[in-house]
């Protein structure tokens, strides 16, 4: 009698359609897992856009390896900011002339690539060196180029990417790259990362976390010591430094500017 008021039938369809639903779930996780082809390089598992985690990304580039080409804008959603054919206002974000790395290698280029995400501060660090470097090294023949990747949805929309790189000031080239094709082709789990290729588009150094604009610029710099006296050895690399340290440190202690 104490139990005769629980309706046993109910509770066992409900506990079926519960099971069921769940081996349901499971059933597609493994068949997305591996069922699908393993040549394909997964940027990331989203459900409802919340981020989950990176199924996982090409090796990382090593020294003396020939960097992987962008892709063309035909091949993916990567959009350019801040290159022949980009709108000079941002009330709308449109895409530019997308730049290669066959491009960059024919005209014989330096190429600091720039993996950040504006919803980052640590991605924010470097930004006023980066453009110090773009406007001092330009005609020396580098070319620095911001590859934008966020784990957010809303940080990959080209008109927030357009919105943040104006407020911020940035004038050098800017790829967005909002599902990753560009940040896992080179091996990069994560952001910020700075990686200097060569004329020949090969990696001359490599740069995982913040603050590694003074590495760049001194790796650039030695392969130009010969050619530009301003790359020799009367540069003052730790008065620099310092300079920019205090840079840094006043960014990171002002409040964060709204970039929304």
């Amino acid at each position: 009698r104490l139990f005769a008021h629980f309706d046993y039938y109910s509770m066992a369809r409900q506990a079926v359609i519960t099971l069921t639903a769940s081996l349901a779930i499971v059933a597609g996780i493994i068949s997305v897992v591996y069922l699908v082809p393993h040549d394909i390089t997964f940027d990331l598992l989203s459900l409802g856009k919340v981020y989950l985690s990176y199924f996982g990304s090409l090796p990382q580039l090593t020294i003396g390896q020939e960097a992987p080409d962008f892709p063309t804008l035909t091949e993916s959603d990567a959009a350019w900011l801040n290159t022949p054919g980009a709108p000079n206002s941002y009330a709308w974000a449109g895409r530019g002339e997308a730049l290669s790395m066959d491009q960059l290698r024919r005209q014989n280029k330096y190429v600091l690539l720039h993996f950040w995400d504006y919803t980052q501060i640590s991605s924010l660090l470097d930004l006023p060196s980066l453009k110090e470097m773009h406007h001092k090294f330009q005609s020396m023949g580098l070319v620095v180029i911001g590859v934008h990747h966020s784990r957010y949805a809303f940080a990959n929309s080209l008109i927030n990417v357009a919105r943040a790189t104006r407020k911020l000031g940035i004038d050098y080239p800017v790829v967005n790259d909002p599902f990753g094709d560009i940040t896992h082709s080179y091996g990069l789990a994560a952001v910020p990362s700075m990686l200097l290729l060569g004329p020949d588009t090969r990696l001359v150094s490599l740069h995982n976390g913040a603050q590694g604009a003074t590495d760049m610029e001194r790796s650039f710099c030695l392969s130009q010591a010969a050619i530009h006296h301003r790359c020799g050895p009367v540069y003052h690399w730790f008065v620099r430094a310092f300079r920019r340290w205090l840079a840094q440190r006043k960014l990171a202690a002002s409040p964060a500017t709204s970039l929304a």
